[in-house]
This record gives C-alpha cells, structure tokens and sequence, in this order.
C-alpha cells in the first residue's frame, strides 16, 4: 500500500535470484544499542514481518517478528521513548512494541475498515495516523486508544507529518483521478485549516530544517514528478523543482533530501532547491528500489530494493560521500518503512 505509486510506471516485473552477503542471523537478545527497525509489508495475502540492523554492532536480523504475528499489510513505524508503533493496514491497528526487547506491549484499535496507512507522533502522549478511508485518527499513546477520528478529509493518502501545532496529510489519491493537495490541520482539534496546492499524486513528505515540509509529487507517467518546499509557518509553497520520473520516497539529513525513484537515488540541496546529484545511488541488480531513509544521526543512507518476484527485500547502506558502508543484507518481503531507535 505505501508504494502503490511504482505501479504507475512499473508495467511488468523479470525474475530473478535473492541474494545477500549477510548469512541469516537468529533473533536477537534484548539490547539499548542504536538500530534500525525495517517494516516488511509483505506479498498479500501471507503477513508482514519486521527485520532489525543493529547499528552500533553491524549486525542485521532478517526476521524479529514473524509472520506468524499475523501483521497483515504493516505500512509506517515511529520509535518515540522506549516504544515502537507499527501500522498494520490490513488488520486495522496499531501494534506497540519494546524499543529493546522486541516483545508486544499492547495494541491500539482503528476503526473498523479505515486501512491505517501513516502515523506520526505529537508527543509522549498523542500521535496522529492517516487512514486510507481518508480519515485521521487521534491516539492517546497512555492508554493505548483512539481519542477521535474524523470524517474524510482526503481521498488516499500518501503521507502525514506533524510540525508544531500542525498536521500536513497529502493526498494522493486514486489511481484513476489522483489528487494534487496537501490538508493542514488542527494538530489538537484536528480541524481543516488550509489546503496546499501542489501537482498530481502528491504522496510521500519530510520535515526539513528552517520551517520547511518537503512534499514529493509522482506526477503520472512518463511525466517528471517534482518536490515541493512548503513554508510550515505560511503553508506557502515555496520553491520546487523537477526530479525524474516516479518518485516515491523522500528523506532528510545534513541539509540534503534523497528521493528515491525506481532505479536510482536523486540528492538535492535545500536552499534552493536543486539537483546536487542525479544519481547518488543506482540500481546494479535487482527489480526495483523501494523505499529509503537517511540515518538522523550519521547521515548514512538506507535503501531497500526488491530483488525477486515474491517481494524479497535487500538493504543497502550508504555514507554521505555515497560509498557502500557495509556489504547489502536480506529484510523481509516489501520493505517499505523504517525507524530509527
């Protein structure tokens, strides 16, 4: 669900043979080093799984949470304290997990049949998540329930981030009649309070430094998608610029953004927006990039690829002068979110 826009150009998959430089390591023991949850949303119908890089020790864990689980379709995490928040879309919750130990700590509820697709965390005690009936939801992160959900205010969502007082819910749409909006809201009353206009599919956005959101567009192929700098202050869009076609992920780190496109990894600098490097990472095997991330931290980057058929993933991680950091190692089926702890 989290990537439905590499359907709007990719027509057909070609086979090919899982590989990884990793062997397989068992779970691991409960730890406090830094790490990397990847979410694995699994090929539909069999469930999602989560794997784990352990950053401090370099060693990667293909599977700490099994399919066994019975995660149908899990889409976004955020690690906020002590605590890890899976969206599972398909199974309408959210699961809440130790940060450490890996072990279930509770469940929150969604609404029946609202396909939660995005999360994003206000504070220790409230997060807000966009649901694919293009609701959105308040949770109470104490006691593990949603507060309010409120009726429709986009049509598919492609990404929600909270900045300050204010929600940012872009709105993809359907893949017939995609959308080119991005709803502000209310962050306490969850109320409309603007709408930003930017171009067709807008989908997956990034918080910047200076009171900038960055929203990608994926645009309908063989048109160019964009990125878009929205003012958070004014919701004014302030600059943009064009990136190649369907891109579908984005991140920040050291004044950089990274948009990820199928076979290819595009870097801009910020202010202004521009391309710095048009092909910071390229696809050398495989079928497809899938999604990535850049390390908060270190500012190394992380990007998934799908290498077969059925969905297997393979993470390979870069530094910021885009050498390999480490030899690429296997995740789970689709692996299309992270989160940092």
């Amino acid at each position: 669900m989290k990537h439905a826009s590499i359907v709007l150009f990719l027509v057909f998959l070609f086979s090919s043979c899982r590989t990884s430089n990793n062997p397989a390591n068992s779970t691991p023991p409960p730890q406090s080093d830094r790490g990397v949850f990847i979410i694995n949303e699994g090929a539909f119908p069999n469930a999602g799984t989560m794997s784990f890089y352990n950053i401090t020790k370099d060693i990667a864990f293909e599977t700490i949470i099994s399919a066994a689980e019975g995660w149908l379709l899990p889409n976004d995490a955020k690690v906020f304290g002590n605590k890890v928040y899976v969206v599972v879309n398909g199974s309408d919750r959210v699961e809440v997990l130790d940060a450490e130990t890996f072990q279930k700590l509770g469940t929150i509820v969604i609404p029946t049949g609202s396909g939660p697709g995005y999360i994003s965390i206000v504070d220790n005690t409230k997060a807000i998540v966009a649901n694919y009936n293009g609701t959105v939801s308040l949770l109470n992160l104490t006691t593990r329930t949603v507060t309010q959900t409120t009726p429709p205010v986009v049509e598919f969502p492609g990404s929600i981030v909270v900045v300050g007082n204010k929600v940012f819910d872009s709105d993809f749409g359907p893949f017939q009649n995609n959308k080119d909006i991005v709803i502000v809201m209310d962050a306490v009353t969850l109320s409309v309070t603007d709408t930003i206009r930017v171009s067709v599919a807008a989908g997956s956005m990034v918080a910047g430094s200076n009171d900038r959101l960055y929203v990608v567009s994926t645009g309908i192929f063989p048109a160019n998608g964009k990125v878009y700098a929205v003012n958070t202050l004014t919701n004014a869009v302030v600059d943009s610029v064009e990136v190649g076609q369907g891109p579908t992920d984005i991140t920040f780190a050291d004044q950089s953004l990274y948009v990820l496109l199928f076979d290819r990894v595009v870097k801009l600098s910020t202010f202004p927006l521009a391309v710095a490097d048009i092909a910071f990472v390229s696809l050398s095997s495989g079928l497809y990039f899938y999604s990535t991330v850049a390390d908060p931290v270190t500012g190394d980057l992380y990007v998934s690829k799908v290498v077969s058929g059925d969905g297997s993933g393979v993470v390979e991680v870069y530094t910021p002068l885009k050498s390999p950091k480490r030899q690429p190692f296997a995740v789970g089926s689709f692996p299309g979110a992270w989160a940092f702890k």
